[in-house]
């Protein structure tokens, strides 16, 4: 130890005490800690003896240098005090002789940052950084221990840059670093740290300035340092693991997958390292969890979520509880398991996650940092669970955790938010204004306690803002306190550059509802076109279905609000536009072509398909960090301006596509020109859709040399009474509404389904047949809306008349989607293939077997597979070798309103999914399919305001033109006598769609004897052997099939073929 005395009867345990404190390095232990401070503590009693006061300042100084590392690890206040205690009494008694004084030095001022940390205080900030300054100015300390203590010094340097954010605290960092690197000895150990501490530093610039420059400075020195070391050297480790980080950082300004890549390869290099702490081992394992998320929440891949839990749980099997690594690993491992169940919907990651967070919460005392943290966590599982059950008992559970985080010291700001937020569900779900303004008091404050312009100023802002928001629209548009609160705040939130993407999207949708309540249409269209700017970089940024969902939910209305605001101003033109650019991005059907102009760029032009996806990566990674740090702790947020330059990237690269020959239309939306373009003479495109209580309509009607545009309110029909003839809201549940007679039994309809159709057709179709009269349109294409579509509008009624006998009727979730349909499409090697009752003749598909055989004698040919030959492989084989032209499924199907995808046809082995008619079936040369399996064109109830998804409109996805398909549960009689006069018809020579409103109209008005008659071909299939009169007997009156419940179920999808 140099000029250091130490006397012989202390030699032996310095050497001891010395290698115990080493020993720290690699076990960190409880019981390590101990006896490294016992060892210590032993040369303290000798010294007092003797009165070596040096070699006991020497002592007490270790020991505070041990305290504070085992504040370190387990958080425990009390070693934090009596470390500073110790260093603050005998560091400037330790000599200068004492080889290990820069250590003790460094360790002085991090305790004075721990302590900064523990209390925010700045005073203790700034003590630690007098300390470095101090001693640095000691000239008698060897150039070599100046140098040690450069680090420190740059160490705390940079730990304020990353609280206050001063870029010239990282510049003073790099000047002391690169001071002490020119002290070091070339390949020295001291050297190789210098530059990896380096290279620390430099990524923390490129991170902030986001410049290559700083960042490839950083990779130099820290491969400069790698180069002379092998697994043995202690700084192994560290190379490794910086590099990594270095690659990580590469990787958010590079984008390309092979820096994130590289960044995991490093992290796993760094684990070879011989003699790596368990601290160290949790803290790569960590790394590596950091990087699949990354990996995951840029491209969507599943399997990166499954090995980032997996790094989590390798890096808690080596840290011990309640380090708080240990804390932050089970903290991220719980929020990993939140995120994968929010892909997977397995109920088993929520309750895992949840087992993870009580067990958490037992451990942790009251007093340790971090634990209202896990109280949050508890907070936000229990309030998902109710948004996705409604169970009254999760958001109890929600709150109590909430209250328990909110009951500790310094509770974490987002608990407030989360407890807002509780109490506005609770107000939902009770309609308790009491709860309500308790959620508003609570928001208010927790808005008056932030620091305005922050991230989480902005959280507890846009609670509030939902609480008024709530409150404005309970009391009326009368309400002006909370209106021009609401406007305030949200100018506020708009004028805020950090407000994340998903927020600002909900701001301008709210803020345009206020300003439309008003009737202020130009300050609500400027709004909302400014929002659906955010909702098409959002879109642009659909990675995993999570996000989806969310785009779905929060974007969908702003579309509607804005074109209703356009067409208020009379920019009707505009305002279809906006509509058709929201359906198609809800549909998906735009994501379906994007992917297809994507894989063509990929083949023609690969390196310019890699900037692509580079600059759609960042796009998609910069929106999705505000959905991801609700999550995670450690995960950063971007500000607006960082997304609108990402947003600015990617719409230069497009522009450099478009450029090129054949790519002028790359990702293009679809324009007004090209929707009009999809219209013969005398067809009209008729959107209903919704504003905020009411319905409204915009049409497009084409004559033989124009076309003319008509917007129209339907304030007779409102949101209230259109979810009354869906769902009766009385005790009894759905009983007896139209949801229940559609999802489980058409019986529960048969008496009132004509009421449904005269409400439908009095106040919402007639205004709209009597503007298509005065254009003289006879063909309409409807796209219908929200809660409309599991609705048969085509047989409204209105002055005694159907819809559907004054125009051919056809339905189209888009007018892209109707186009593409309309096509003309390559020749047909088959006329037709025709599935019949596959489970047998006893079975539920009743004579679809008559059935497909009489299409076989219509078409004059074609392919018929009946019973326990149509299996899913002659059934797959035949449709892809004969490319026919018409297809009839004629067996039984199922609708999963849980998983629209899982829907599916029965055929004789197994089923046909939803699924595997996307991904498998190509019917670009199939002009229509006729499912009369019961329930195929029901939708999704649960996700009416997000998304269309149903059997025909997956098969107008495969390709086919036209698809027709029931609404509920059909009766077999009047289904196939209705599908045999339809299918007749077309063949004969009509229009798909007039063809099948000519057959309602016949089998509707069809004489009881004329139904005799027709039914005495069904007796030869007949499974009870009974007469025709036997058979229409539950068909009662003069016209057995009268009611709608038996001819109003079959709907048009798609192009109409003639």
């Amino acid at each position: 130890m140099n000029d250091l005395y130490i006397p012989d009867e202390l030699s032996d345990s310095f050497h001891a005490a010395i290698q115990a404190r080493s020993q720290l390095s690699i076990d960190i232990a409880q019981q390590t800690f101990t006896y490294a401070i016992h060892q210590w503590e032993s040369i303290l009693q000798i010294c007092a003896r003797k009165g070596y006061s040096e070699l006991g300042a020497i002592a007490h100084s270790e020991i505070g240098l041990i305290l504070g590392h085992r504040y370190r690890i387990y958080g425990d206040d009390n070693d934090l005090h009596h470390a500073t205690r110790l260093l603050t009494q005998y560091i400037h008694s330790v000599p200068d002789t004492y080889i290990e004084k820069p250590r003790i030095c460094n360790g002085y001022g991090t305790i004075y940052r721990n302590l900064y940390e523990e209390t925010g205080q700045i005073e203790y900030l700034n003590q630690a950084i007098a300390t470095f300054e101090h001693f640095i100015g000691n000239t008698r300390l060897h150039p070599l221990h100046i140098s040690v203590l450069h680090t420190g010094y740059a160490n705390v340097l940079l730990f304020r840059f990353d609280i206050f954010d001063d870029i010239q605290d990282v510049f003073q960092a790099l000047a002391i670093q690169k001071k002490a690197l020119e002290a070091c000895e070339p390949r020295s150990q001291r050297w190789v740290t210098t530059n990896a501490m380096l290279a620390n530093s430099l990524l923390r610039l490129a991170k902030r300035e986001k410049k290559a420059v700083f960042l490839d400075e950083g990779i130099f020195y820290a491969t400069e340092a790698l180069a002379y070391i092998d697994p043995s050297n202690p700084h192994w480790f560290n190379c490794n693991n910086n590099l990594g980080l270095a690659y990580s950082f590469r990787f958010e300004v590079s984008n390309h997958i092979t820096d994130i890549t590289t960044a995991i390869h490093y992290y796993h290099t760094a684990l070879q390292a011989q003699a790596i702490s368990p601290q160290n081992t949790g803290l790569v394992w960590n790394n590596i969890s950091v990087a699949y998320r990354t990996k995951f929440e840029t491209w969507g891949d599943i399997s990166d979520i499954d090995a980032a839990i997996s790094a989590l749980h390798r890096a808690l099997g080596v840290t011990a509880a309640p380090a708080p690594l240990w804390i932050m690993c089970k903290h991220n491992l719980a929020a990993s398991l939140i995120r994968r169940h929010e892909i997977r919907k397995h109920p088993v990651d929520i309750q895992k996650a949840l087992s993870i967070v009580t067990d958490v919460l037992g451990i942790m005392p009251d007093s340790l940092a971090g634990k209202s943290d896990f109280y949050n966590l508890e907070a936000s599982i229990y309030h998902t669970q109710y948004e996705q059950t409604t169970d009254i008992a999760d958001i109890r559970r929600a709150t109590t955790a909430a209250q328990a985080g909110l009951k500790l010291p310094n509770p974490a700001n987002e608990l407030w938010c989360i407890y807002g937020r509780i109490l506005l569900s609770r107000f939902k779900h009770e309609q308790r204004p009491e709860t309500l303004e308790e959620a508003i008091r609570i928001s208010r404050e927790d808005v008056a306690r932030g620091l305005p312009h922050t991230h989480g100023w902005a959280r507890s802002c846009d609670v509030l803002c939902s609480a008024l928001f709530s409150r404005f629209k309970m009391v009326g548009s009368s309400n002006d306190a909370d209106y021009h609160e609401l406007l305030n705040r949200y100018g506020a939130l708009l004028n805020y550059p950090g407000l994340p993407l998903h927020h600002r999207l909900i701001v301008c949708g709210n803020l345009g509802y206020l300003h439309i309540v008003k009737n202020k249409w130009r300050e609500s269209c400027d709004t909302l076109l400014q929002g659906i700017e955010v909702a098409d970089t959002l879109y642009l940024t659909q990675a995993t279905t999570i996000n989806r969902e969310l785009w779905s939910a929060t974007a969908g209305n702003i579309y509607r609000r804005a074109a209703y605001a356009l067409a208020n101003l009379g920019r009707i033109d505009e305002a279809v536009v906006i509509l058709e650019r929201g359906r198609s991005k809800i549909l998906g059907d735009q994501l379906q072509r994007e992917s297809e102009e994507v894989a063509s760029l990929e083949r023609d032009h690969p390196h310019l398909y890699q900037d692509y996806i580079a600059t759609s990566a960042r796009l998609r990674r910069v929106a999705n960090q505000e959905w991801v740090s609700r999550l995670y702790r450690d995960h950063e947020m971007n500000t607006y301006d960082e997304a609108r330059e990402a947003q600015t990237t990617f719409q230069s690269m497009l522009r450099t596509i478009r450029a090129l020959p054949g790519y002028e239309s790359f990702l293009d939306t679809f324009s007004y020109t090209d929707i009009i373009e999809c219209l013969q003479p005398g067809m009209a495109l008729v959107y209903i859709d919704a504003t905020i209580d009411f319905m409204y309509t915009i049409v497009i009607a084409r004559s033989d040399q124009s076309f003319d545009l008509h917007y129209s309110e339907l304030r007779n029909f409102s949101i209230p009474k259109l979810k009354t003839l869906l769902m009766n809201q009385e005790e009894e549940g759905i009983y007896g509404s139209f949801m229940r007679g559609q999802l489980e039994n058409p019986r529960a309809f048969l008496g009132h389904l004509s009421g449904i159709l005269d409400e439908l057709g009095e106040n919402l179709i007639s205004p709209i047949a009597a503007y298509l009269h005065t254009q003289y349109m006879t063909e309409v294409v409807l796209i219908p809306v929200f809660l409309l579509r599991p609705l048969p509008v085509h047989a409204a009624r209105y002055n005694g008349t159907y819809f559907q006998d004054d125009f051919t009727i056809s339905y189209s979730p888009s007018a892209r989607i109707f186009a593409i349909a309309s096509r003309l499409q390559g020749r047909h090697v088959q006329p037709l293939i025709a599935i019949g009752n596959p489970t047998g003749q006893a079975g539920s598909a009743l004579y679809t077997d008559w059935l497909a055989e009489e299409f076989q004698r219509i078409a004059g040919g074609g392919e018929v597979l009946l019973h326990h030959h149509a299996t899913l492989q002659n059934v797959l084989s035949a449709i892809g070798e004969r490319t026919p032209r018409h297809i009839l499924f004629g067996c039984h199907g199922w609708y999963d309103g849980d998983e629209p995808l899982k829907s599916h046809l029965v055929l004789a082995n197994t089923n046909l999914t939803l699924t595997d008619v996307m991904a498998n079936l190509d019917l670009a040369k199939t002009d229509m399919v006729i499912l009369v399996s019961c329930k195929m064109g029901v939708l999704d109830f649960k996700r009416l305001s997000e998304e269309v998804l149903n059997f025909p409109i997956g098969l107008l996805y495969a390709g086919c033109k036209t698809a027709l398909a029931p609404l509920w549960a059909v009766y077999a009689l009047p289904t196939v006598l209705l599908l045999h006069q339809m299918y007749a018809w077309m063949i004969a020579g009509s229009s798909s769609a007039k063809a099948l409103s000519d057959a309602t109209r016949w089998l509707r008005t069809l004489s009881r004897a004329e139904a005799l008659h027709a039914v005495a071909m069904l007796v030869p299939y007949e499974t009870q052997a009974r007469t025709a009169e036997e058979m229409l007997r539950p068909f009662r009156g003069d016209q057995p099939f009268a009611n709608p419940v038996y001819w109003a179920a079959f709907t048009h999808y798609g192009a109409v073929l003639k």
